[in-house]
């Protein structure tokens, strides 16, 4: 492209030689011979390829290992708090009629009655922010997807072994939560350990079984426990423990155990899950909090296996009953509804 803008431009003068005279044209067609060859000459083969200065680029990413430890940290994000799924500003009760989310982002759809199949609003699968803010499927593949180069890319990437194996703790365990949320949503779903590029054949990508999937997240479980220590100090707070991967182990055998998941009514299942919740309580990291009237203010207390940290100012999770307002209350949704 490079070198075709650079004869386009020295043609600009030949096109010109037809209002020109006989005998100035020869003398024209040598000035613009000579200047196309300069041009030629003088054109930078890199021009247009620049390093982008408004992002990092992945290059730059998989060389450095405090931008491979920034980019752990973000997939953190959307990791749910229990009020809904994506762990943002909507709350699943402003799906129902126990309050109204003031920022809409596709929630009033639901509430107005209006979802169809091409239209599922905060329920599609966009690739945007809030386009499909609450759709399961979308999100988590988007960073499995991300964990999956991340597994492709950290054995090169130049930094200390310990840290390289507590980051590969850190993801093995993110993408085994977001696995067990697709199960939990779907039942058995498509095990992607690798990361596709356009020209790769993914044809044979089929959907696992219930159990595959079930067991694919306790194996993922157990190997980010491996790897992972029991506690963490200071800015590392917040971060996937050997006893946040252990937990979500007991999670997902627990989800097996239940009628709604097992094929059996054997109490080889329940056993299972009650072991892996006993090897949480053997690792004496954790106890029951003496102050109920506290727990939910103290934050890290002996209680919290695996928490998400929020910001003190500025955060979502700090306005959800402003962003989500029931009647009666305040809130800027119950304050556009009372306006409605």
């Amino acid at each position: 492209m490079k070198l075709l803008s650079c004869i386009y431009a020295s043609r600009l003068g030949y096109l010109r030689l037809v209002s020109l005279r006989p005998a100035a044209r020869f003398l024209f067609l040598s000035l613009s011979t000579s200047v196309a060859a300069l041009l030629l000459s003088s054109c930078s083969h890199d021009l247009l390829d620049k390093a982008p200065v408004d992002r990092i680029s992945e290059d730059a990413v998989w060389t450095d290992a405090a931008l491979v430890q920034t980019f752990v940290n973000s997939k953190y994000r959307d990791l749910s708090f229990g009020f809904n799924w994506n762990g943002d500003e909507l709350m699943w009760a402003s799906a129902s009629d126990e309050s109204l989310f003031s920022h809409d982002y596709g929630m009033w759809a639901i509430n107005k009655g209006e979802l169809t199949p091409s239209n599922l609003a905060i329920l599609s699968s966009g690739p945007t922010e809030y386009n499909g803010n609450m759709n399961p499927w979308s999100k988590n593949y988007r960073y499995i997807r991300d964990s999956n180069i991340f597994f492709s890319k950290i054995a090169s990437v130049p930094m200390d072994s310990t840290l390289r194996r507590r980051l590969t703790g850190e993801m093995t365990f993110l993408r085994a939560f977001r696995y067990f949320d697709l199960v939990r949503n779907y039942g058995g779903v498509p095990l992607i350990t690798q990361s596709f590029g356009l020209g790769d054949d993914y044809a044979a990508t089929r959907r696992a079984t219930l159990d595959e999937s079930i067991n694919f997240v306790v194996s993922e479980a157990d190997k980010a426990a491996a790897l992972l220590p029991v506690s963490y100090t200071g800015a590392d707070l917040g971060r996937a423990t050997k006893g946040a991967a252990l937990a979500l182990k007991a999670r997902m055998l627990l989800y097996a155990a239940s009628p709604l998941y097992a094929s059996s009514t054997s109490t080889s299942r329940w056993q299972a899950a009650a072991q892996a919740a006993q090897a949480v309580l053997s690792l004496n990291a954790y106890q029951l909090y003496p102050n109920y009237g506290q727990l939910f203010l103290t934050p890290n207390n002996s209680e919290v296996i695996f928490n998400r940290i929020e910001a003190q100012q500025g955060d979502s999770f700090l306005n959800l009953e402003r962003w989500n307002g029931p009647n009666g209350y305040g809130g800027w949704g119950a304050m556009y509804r009372r306006r409605r």
